[in-house]
């Protein structure tokens, strides 16, 4: 029971035991509810940490591996982790990375933090050193073929037409 209770604020984290709370009757319960809290608190005072380490990050690359090595445990602060890669990668280089690889993971629950990767990589890849790689992993081997359908897709256009100048 006490697990369950952890996971419930773990998963859910604040908004869990504080929904939860209208039914914890017994002391047992309150005492439950206390350690659900203190865990929570724990876990966003962690999240401010880590925060607060990766806005030292020069490159994006310590934000690249702690989302690597922390996926789907660092969903809730995600949209600052994705801010960072943006703001310190000066070439695009972990936005394409980090990109490529939310995509690999869950491109539909990612969408939007991809789509700000790729809208920053555009920018940024003036050289067009990574941006290409963005064409086959997201959206697919067969892109070449389906040019004309995916020019609907603004990011898949700016970047086929500065990779293939020609090619639009």
């Amino acid at each position: 029971l006490l697990f369950a209770h952890l996971v419930l604020c773990f998963t859910s984290r604040k908004i869990g035991c504080i929904s939860a709370k209208a039914t914890f009757e017994t002391s047992f319960d309150l005492l439950l509810l206390s350690i659900c809290t203190i865990f929570v608190e724990n876990l966003t005072s962690m999240d401010e940490d880590i925060l607060k380490k990766l806005k030292k990050d020069e490159d994006g690359l310590s934000t690249y591996e702690y989302i690597a090595n922390n996926i789907g445990n660092c969903d809730d602060i995600m949209p600052q982790l994705i801010a960072n890669i943006i703001n310190v990668d000066r070439n695009g280089q972990f936005a394409v990375s980090t990109a490529r690889y939310l995509n690999a993971i869950d491109k539909e629950r990612y969408a939007s933090e991809i789509d700000s990767l790729i809208k920053a990589a555009i920018e940024k890849d003036r050289e067009r050193n990574y941006i290409p790689d963005l064409l086959g992993s997201i959206w697919g081997a067969d892109y070449a073929e389906r040019v004309d359908e995916l020019n609907a897709d603004d990011n898949f256009r700016r970047i086929y037409k500065r990779v293939y100048p020609v090619g639009i």
